[in-house]
């Protein structure tokens, strides 16, 4: 064959790399070396972001739903279990204030008898005679030459000073009544013997100290004074009691001016000042 060789219809064609090219090689209608895309499938449908957030979703409840289910189930198996031996069980048991002082077995508690420091003040008595042959009477004794503590004391009035708001008093001791009975068995047994002390009343006023006490603004002041049914205490302001003159006259009415027929006072004092002045009639 020449240079110019040509190639028959139907037969075989030479590649460059000098194989022949078979039916795979072969091109035509529908034949193009890489399989044609069919038609799309019906069925097959796009997913879009909606479609995905949904599906996040879903796997989020059912992660949730499954710890929930493991923490009861946690829960559960604890209660069930039982403690360990040994274990210390903790119990409520009702507490109690302990006394301020504890006592021996047997031995009572004693009551204080007077306000104690940050407590109640001692409340006044009423403005009305302590002593009125009714019941024992007993004033406080002083604890110290130079103060008054709060109480309640007999006294007698030396001076008033309305401008110093001050009085000068004595303090002596009252006991009346079974008061006085027991105070003369203790100290004089055989006045005792002799029977109650006349009008049933004692004053004990052994050393004579003159104290002069401060007077409240607000201080109450009582005087004795005689109306037609008996002895009374009458009212008046300390500003009028303290200029008044004595009135020593035995009917001492009370439609009369004057302080009392006598210079003897119910003085009651507290934090060292005197809250009120109340007078005392003795036949």
């Amino acid at each position: 064959m020449g240079r110019g060789a040509t190639l028959h219809p139907g037969s075989p064609s030479q590649t460059e790399g000098g194989a022949m090219s078979g039916a795979d090689g072969i091109t035509g209608p529908g034949r193009t070396g890489v399989p044609e895309a069919g038609p799309p499938d019906p069925g097959a449908t796009r997913r879009g972001p909606h479609d995905r957030w949904l599906v996040a979703l879903v796997v989020l409840a059912v992660v949730l739903l499954l710890a929930a289910v493991v923490i009861a189930w946690i829960e559960l198996r604890g209660d069930d279990e039982p403690e360990p031996a040994g274990a210390a069980t903790t119990t409520s048991e009702p507490t109690t204030t302990p006394s301020a002082t504890p006592t021996e077995p047997g031995e009572a508690t004693p009551e204080p008898t007077e306000a104690e420091p940050g407590g109640e003040p001692l409340p006044l008595p009423d403005l009305v005679q302590r002593f009125d042959a009714s019941g024992p009477v007993t004033s406080d004794v002083p604890e110290s030459e130079d103060s008054l503590q709060d109480g309640g004391f007999f006294a007698l009035l030396h001076g008033v000073d309305a401008q110093a708001r001050t009085i000068s008093v004595d303090i002596a001791l009252f006991y009346g009544g079974q008061a006085a009975m027991d105070w003369l068995t203790a100290n004089d047994p055989e006045r005792a013997a002799e029977g109650p002390p006349e009008n049933d009343y004692i004053i004990v006023n052994d050393v004579e100290r003159i104290r002069e006490l401060q007077v409240s603004p607000s201080v109450r002041v009582g005087r004795w004074c005689s109306e037609p049914e008996g002895v009374v205490t009458q009212e008046q302001t300390f500003e009028a009691w303290a200029t008044a003159e004595p009135d020593l006259a035995p009917t001492n009415a009370c439609t009369e001016p004057g302080r009392q027929g006598n210079e003897l006072y119910w003085i009651d004092v507290r934090d060292g000042v005197v809250l009120q002045i109340t007078g005392q009639y003795v036949p």
